[in-house]
């Protein structure tokens, strides 16, 4: 990519040819863009398929705890088919089903000398809508080839199908559970099978999403392009009146052989002033963000002239969707800097304290309209000011008390700033909000990671920014952690080390 840049704003090219730089440099951030919007894509279509696997494994396990294995045994013989003992032990299981939603059947099964048969079947007493085959009776022998269901029995484990079977009236998909008594005895597998429109509507949303952000992007190409072109034509220009002026140059320049000294230092610098204009030009192509704010600052404009709601609401859309994938393209690149060790602070003297105090005005506005109470304790003895980055201190306040205001319903966000030994700070946040389940503790902290599926539909994220976190308070020589139960809230501190500024020194 930097070779091609270098090789589109190197003014030694003789020719020139602005159409096509510019339709390469238009294609390749279209491309790039595109990707990073498809890899958002496959990840949420991947989250939220999770998300309805894990929902239906609940009800699995759910509708497992009201079988009666006392009953379930009892039923031997195909003739007990809607006997009362039957009836008694499915009405549990179709009350359940009545109550579920989505859920399309819901079936017990044995097996008996290596045969899998059928026990309990709610469509005996209840059908969904569009139902119309024949209830298996008791014993009924199972042929069909669900791997998923075969697993059951094999492992005696829960088994989740991990893709949607298609028929031609509906698509579903399938959890199986074991069937344990009271002695922990596996009797069987109790079998569940939901329709998957939960998961079609939210991939739905996520595709109308993904071509609003193709359609910034497309236009984010084209003004690529257009400045591309811009600046190539001028460069062609500009290279022939240097071509020409090169030629009267060698004309004048032929009768006094002093003047070729001067008109060579003179072209060397030009050259140089050139090239480290292009090289800055080279450099800036890369930069989504700039011209991304370019769209949305053209979109606000917009908004503002346009008082029709069809029209805000469009322009809504794509400010949203642009904010989005900017943010997306913030933290991407923040981390690929990261990992690729290219991430330097700018060192300058910064008061905490102060900082701390802005980014609490700044996250005011929406504690506020979630009725939470914001409490500050700032020590006396911080040493202040002291050198370090102050924009990449201020990313981390931002992260974490944005979270702690997010992940908050209702009560307070407390947030205490103290000294940390000679040169550093600590820095914590405590919320009364869901706090974090305990399975999540190992992944909390790596990259595109979140706390579960449900946490993820309702609160969203790429699951970046505790991790850019860590990696910004490693590079200041501290430290980052957390304490949490699910339910109760959760604190996160950090520590933040660097050489104290001298006396004289203020931000």
């Amino acid at each position: 990519m930097d070779r091609l840049a270098l090789r589109l704003f190197d003014p030694s090219v003789q020719h020139i040819r602005p159409v096509r730089d510019a339709v390469v440099a238009g294609v390749v951030v279209f491309l790039i863009s595109c990707l990073g919007i498809a890899l958002v894509f496959h990840r949420a279509m991947q989250s939220n398929f999770e998300a309805v696997r894990w929902e239906l494994l609940q009800l699995a396990r759910t509708a497992a705890t009201t079988v009666d294995p006392v009953l379930h045994e009892q039923l031997q013989q195909t003739e007990q088919t809607r006997s009362a003992t039957h009836l008694q032990a499915l009405a549990p299981l179709v009350r359940f089903h009545q109550a579920a939603r989505n859920v399309i059947y819901l079936y017990t099964a044995r097996e008996r000398n290596g045969q899998i048969q059928f026990v309990l079947g709610t469509d005996t007493l209840f059908r969904v809508a569009g139902d119309d085959l024949p209830a298996d009776p008791i014993g009924t022998p199972y042929t069909g080839n669900d791997r998923f269901f075969r697993e059951a029995f094999a492992t005696h484990q829960e088994v989740v199908g991990t893709e949607i079977v298609h028929e031609r009236v509906r698509s579903y998909i399938s959890a199986y559970v074991p069937l344990v008594d009271a002695n922990q005895r596996f009797y069987g597998v109790l079998g569940i099978d939901m329709v998957s429109t939960d998961f079609e509507q939210r991939m739905a949303g996520i595709r109308v999403a993904a071509g609003y952000s193709v359609l910034v992007v497309s236009l984010l190409a084209a003004l690529s392009a257009y400045l591309i072109y811009w600046f190539r034509s001028g460069q062609a220009k500009a290279r022939n009146r240097e071509m020409v002026q090169a030629e009267a140059m060698r004309l004048a320049l032929s009768k006094a052989q002093e003047y070729a000294v001067l008109a060579e230092q003179h072209a060397t610098e030009a050259e140089r002033a050139n090239m480290a204009k292009s090289e800055f030009l080279a450099m800036m192509s890369h930069e989504l963000r700039t011209p991304m704010h370019g769209v949305l600052a053209t979109t606000s404009l917009l908004q503002e002239k346009h008082a029709n709601p069809t029209d805000q609401r469009l322009l809504g859309l794509i400010e949203r969707s642009g904010n989005s994938l900017l943010r997306i393209i913030n933290e991407l690149l923040d981390l690929a800097q990261m990992e690729a060790g290219m991430t330097r602070f700018q060192i300058e003297p910064i008061n905490p304290a102060c900082l701390l105090s802005d980014v609490m005005e700044l996250s005011r506005f929406g504690a506020e309209n979630k009725g939470l109470e914001l409490v500050v304790h700032v020590a006396d003895d911080l040493p202040q000011p002291f050198y370090s980055d102050g924009g990449r201190f201020r990313q981390v306040l931002l992260n974490l008390i944005g979270n702690a205001i997010k992940f908050t319903e209702r009560g307070q966000v407390s947030v205490t700033l103290v000294a940390e030994g000679a040169s550093g700070v600590r820095l914590s946040v405590r919320d009364t909000g869901i706090g974090i389940p305990v399975h999540a503790f190992e992944r909390l902290f790596q990259t595109f990671s979140q706390v579960d599926g449900s946490s993820r539909r309702r609160f969203g994220g790429t699951g970046l920014g505790l991790a850019i976190c860590k990696r910004l308070v490693t590079l200041a020589h501290g430290d980052i952690g957390f304490d949490s139960a699910e339910g109760e809230g959760s604190l996160f501190w950090f520590t933040w080390f660097a050489e104290p500024a001298p006396p004289n020194e203020q931000p």
